[in-house]
């Protein structure tokens, strides 16, 4: 067994930020294990084709007295976590007479990958990029970071190094603007306009970009636990939902979009992915898409022609009938549409556990049209 997709796409894109634990088996999956322990790796960046693990070389195992020792397999955690594939040994695949095994050299290789399908967007055609622009190309933003009251504020072509907090009854507006920070719209009558922006929120614990009365168009999002975090009257469109970043080691769990309790929502051709991967303390992605009733009911919610990638959390995407939540038994007017789903080549899914979950075929739900992107005449199944 490769390396899987979610596996090796995390490798390739992230390199030395990757925190991954290795064990020896006697087989290429996880059901192998017959190392006593993992061994953390620390990865050079990818060099071509190819990621290196170099720095902590060599690795020292401890398994049975002359056992087999055939793959080199490769988790998320020390112990448990997502199973990311395995490498075949070559040389000694057996441990010594006393049960000990060294790993001198590793190089784990793969096809860097090619981005989303044509169409879709990507960091080349939203935010700054996608109207020509560069950081070069703004001002710097010299104002405050938050605004309240009841004014209408309009931000165009600037380089903002600050979080940006909306309050009362302000309407805010940001054309073409690089922001260094996140972006919460805190009050129920404060509306947020965002085209053709660029948003890094880097480690903030919270999302990007949220919560109400946002309407997004061909933006770039990245960084915070998630991308956008929606509760009411949200519209996506065009945009690129990615680049998750998480303590490494605490407990968060990072998605592409959230929301845990909302309304009137519409999410349309846009890219929506969990990048991160297991930190090996708890935390880790969970899915692309987040439907959860915990503070709220969900309702006329639409996501129609968006381009889910495979993910290492739980699934690609999740439609919200979760009856352990709070109000996760009856998720109506939820409407999954003609959009395209990732899997894995080896696994067939889209996530570790599967591609989608929680729909519930009721209350005016409908989950029609949904593909995999390689193979665009074949129906992705709910719950699966």
């Amino acid at each position: 067994m490769p390396l899987n997709t979610a596996g090796l796409t995390a490798l390739l894109d992230d390199g030395n930020d990757a925190v991954l634990y290795f064990a020896i088996g006697d087989g290429p999956t996880s059901a192998d294990e017959v190392s006593s322990g993992r061994l953390s790796v620390t990865l050079g960046a990818p060099d071509g084709d190819s990621v290196i693990a170099g720095t902590n070389l060599p690795l020292d195992f401890e398994g049975p007295n002359g056992g087999t020792a055939s793959h080199l397999l490769v988790f998320s955690a020390l112990t448990d976590g997502t199973f990311y594939g395995s490498v075949p040994l070559d040389g000694d695949t057996l441990f010594s007479p006393s049960g000990r095994l060294q790993i001198t050299e590793l190089t784990l290789t793969g096809s860097v990958p090619t981005g989303v399908p044509g169409g879709f967007p990507d960091a080349t055609n939203t935010g700054l990029a996608g109207v020509g622009l560069t950081e070069s190309d703004l001002s710097l933003y010299t104002g405050p970071g938050g605004y309240s009251g009841s004014a209408v504020v309009t931000l165009e072509r600037l380089l903002i190094n600050d979080d940006i907090r909306v309050y009362d009854s302000v309407n805010i507006t940001l054309i073409e603007c690089k922001i260094n920070g996140h972006i919460d719209i805190d009050s129920t009558l404060a509306t947020l306009t965002m085209i053709d922006c660029h948003v890094d929120a880097g480690t903030w614990s919270n999302a990007a970009v949220g919560f109400q009365n946002m309407t997004i168009t061909r933006c770039n999002i990245e960084g915070g636990i998630t991308a956008v975090n929606a509760s009411v009257n949200v519209t996506v469109t065009d945009s690129y939902l990615h680049g998750q970043q998480i303590s490494p080691t605490g407990p968060d769990h990072a998605g592409g979009f959230l929301c845990s309790g909302g309304h009137d929502i519409t999410l349309t051709h846009n890219t929506i992915v969990c990048d991160v991967l297991d930190n090996g303390f708890g935390g880790g992605p969970s899915n692309n898409l987040n439907l959860f009733g915990d503070f709220a009911p969900l309702l006329d919610i639409t996501i129609d022609n968006n381009y889910f990638p495979v993910t290492a959390g739980g699934y690609s995407v999740s439609l919200g009938h979760n009856p352990g939540a709070n109000f996760g038994d009856n998720p109506t007017n939820i409407t999954f549409t003609d959009n395209v789903l990732e899997r894995d080549p080896i696994t067939g899914k889209g996530g570790v556990f599967g591609t989608v979950t929680s729909y519930l075929d009721a209350n005016g739900n409908v989950y029609s049209n949904n593909v995999w992107a390689d193979d665009p005449l074949t129906l992705v199944p709910p719950n699966a």
